[in-house]
């Protein structure tokens, strides 16, 4: 396998080894967030091969393996796939977009918030400033030796985690049934407030509340022996902020219930929340700025589950339950691949055979394309609240 000197396969370097064991590698692309794990061997071949794309050059490069060509084709075609290898041209496209003046300037903006956040908080903090603009992480901190770091592997309190989580469920959803019809929204009968004050009362407590769905994950990744401790802070199209926490390896985990467990450990925790908001707003019934808080809380909770539910939105924890249930990585990036395979079609003017299974992963993309077209409407919505709300408020 020879590729000419102007289209010269190369090693992509947004992919890097972000932990190892005695067998297998966990790379990760630090612009996309995929995940991949390689075998030393393959490593070590698709280094080789960055190096001289001939078959022959591998094979000598790699003296203590004996490598087939038809594997080592298949091992190259696989990772030229999934983008671990680039065409040297688009290498160079990505390496001048990687340091575009737009990411110069985000990667400068967070590490002076990661400083100003660390000399307010006092506390370790880590500048990442990694990703692309739709997910940009800017800074982590190391929950190790901390209260959350110290319960979460406490072996007594994760033992009595599930009675202690289930007790509490159940009491909330009988508080809730048995004071279901005092269920008001008080708060709304709040005649003057300030639009902005409940801007970012509201915008704090929802930082509160995807914290508290992040210590769920924790959690549950500590409960199965996880050995990452890093929980970070984020931003969606720059502006959203979102909390993160580094779940390392779990695609090495071989028993698939932990997967679903610690990908719906997070759900669980919203459910929680919800139900307290309900049982709250079930005995306290004043015409305040506090009930119309809870009063928005409430709605945005039962848009937070309904969307970090919805299969059709890659990156929510319904879409990881829906690859993990089907058996299927990457499953948006593969519908993607097939969209893009149907337009090359068109455009060239050649008849494309699709297969039942093609035909359900174009459908699967087109229905991702209007929800996730709908999701950003929201959040349009809520990052210019201040400006409509003002006229109904």
């Amino acid at each position: 396998m020879m590729e000419t000197s102007d289209r010269q396969w190369q090693w992509n370097p947004a992919f890097f080894v972000e932990s190892s064991n005695d067998d297998n590698l966990v790379l990760r692309n630090d612009m996309t967030g995929t995940l991949v794990v390689l075998s030393r061997a393959e490593y070590d071949l698709l280094q080789a091969f960055s190096t001289n794309n001939r078959y022959d050059f591998v094979s000598k490069a790699m003296t203590e393996y004996e490598i087939s060509e038809h594997l080592f084709q298949s091992v190259v075609r696989k990772a030229q796939q999934i983008d671990i290898l680039i065409l040297s041209a688009l290498a160079a496209q990505d390496r001048k977009r990687r340091q575009s003046l737009l990411k110069l300037k985000l990667i400068y903006l967070a590490n002076l918030f990661v400083s100003l956040l660390q000399h307010f908080t006092r506390r370790p903090l880590r500048a990442e400033c990694t990703g692309n603009l739709r997910f940009f992480k800017l800074c982590s901190i190391d929950l190790k030796g901390g209260l959350l770091y110290h319960l979460a592997t406490n072996r007594r309190f994760q033992k009595a985690l599930p009675f202690v989580y289930f007790t509490c469920l159940a009491g909330l959803i009988v508080l809730v049934i048995c004071s279901f019809d005092t269920f008001q929204f008080a708060g709304f009968a709040v005649e003057h407030i300030s639009v902005y004050g409940l801007f970012f009362a509201l915008l704090f407590s929802i930082c509160l509340c995807l914290f508290w769905h992040e210590c769920g994950h924790y959690i549950i990744y500590k409960r199965y022996g996880g050995d990452c401790d890093r929980m970070g802070l984020g931003t969606l199209f720059c502006f959203f902020p979102v909390f993160y926490t580094q779940v390392g390896q779990i695609n090495l985990w071989t028993d698939r219930r932990k997967r679903l467990l610690l990908t719906a450990a997070g759900i669980m925790a919203d459910i929680m929340v919800l139900l307290a908001l309900s049982a709250v707003l079930s005995v306290w019934h004043r015409a305040c700025f506090f009930n119309l808080l809870l009063d928005c809380l409430f709605f945005y909770y039962i848009v937070q589950i309904i969307t970090n539910l919805n299969v059709l939105i890659p990156g929510t924890d319904g879409y990881y339950l829906f690859e993990e249930l089907l058996g299927c990585e990457r499953l948006y990036g593969r519908a993607f691949e097939t969209f893009k395979s149907l337009w090359r079609g068109i455009i060239g003017a050649e008849k494309t055979q699709f297969s039942l299974r093609q035909f359900g992963l174009l459908v699967y993309f087109i229905l991702c394309c209007i929800n996730i077209t709908g999701y950003w409407v929201f959040v349009v919505l809520w990052l210019t609240f201040p400006s409509w709300a003002a006229y109904y408020f």
